[in-house]
């Protein structure tokens, strides 16, 4: 494949991960209205003093109920949930693509044709070392960790709820199975993947 290609792919996916990343951390999460509590609700926040709708949590580090909340994420240093699921996730896939178009680049260049590698300083090449062994574990690390919320996403499910032994369902597979004496909670959150997606 050509350099020049490469190279704008790389610095596509690199803008469009920064872009993510940056929506994703600014997003805060709505804050819940007060509400009375009636003799029938079952979710009562005690920090918050309110009553928490439907898959709603309180996060202790960011101090408020999160609706929708997948996990409070140190890298973005806020709740993961339905103000910034979506920019969180592709902002994990445009990782793991950096990952894939980079990833082979540095192979090719340090082991099969280090000729083409530019001549670097002593500081430059400090650099290319500590980037190659920081950014490339991270970039693998995300594959899987993408599928895994590709899978949330067809399931419509959070990683609080996935941890609850929701049903989940795999896409081609059918139903998890669990062995042991647990049981599977139906997942009532289900619309069929498409509508899971949106």
């Amino acid at each position: 494949m050509d350099k020049t290609i490469i190279k704008t792919l790389f610095n596509i996916i690199v803008a469009l991960t920064l872009l993510s990343y940056f929506i994703a951390s600014f997003a805060k999460p709505k804050v819940i209205p007060q509400m009375a509590p009636s003799e029938t609700d079952k979710n009562f926040c005690v920090t918050c003093r309110n009553v928490k709708p439907p898959r709603t949590h309180h996060c202790s580090v960011c101090g408020i109920c999160v609706p929708k909340m997948d996990h409070h994420c140190p890298w973005l240093g806020t709740c993961v949930g339905y103000h910034n699921f979506k920019q969180f996730f592709l902002f994990c896939f445009y990782q793991a693509l950096v990952g894939a178009v980079y990833g082979p680049q540095v192979v090719k260049y340090a082991f099969f044709s280090p000729d083409e590698t530019l001549t670097m300083s002593t500081g430059g090449q400090v650099c290319y070392y500590i980037t190659n062994v920081l950014a490339l574990p991270i970039a693998v690390a995300l594959f899987p960790l993408s599928a895994r919320i590709m899978v949330q996403l067809y399931n419509n499910l959070t990683t609080i709820e996935m941890m609850h032994d929701k049903q989940t369902r795999y896409p081609f597979y059918g139903i998890k199975r669990k062995d042991g004496n647990k049981t599977l909670t139906p997942n009532e959150y289900d619309m069929f993947w498409l509508a899971n997606a949106k």
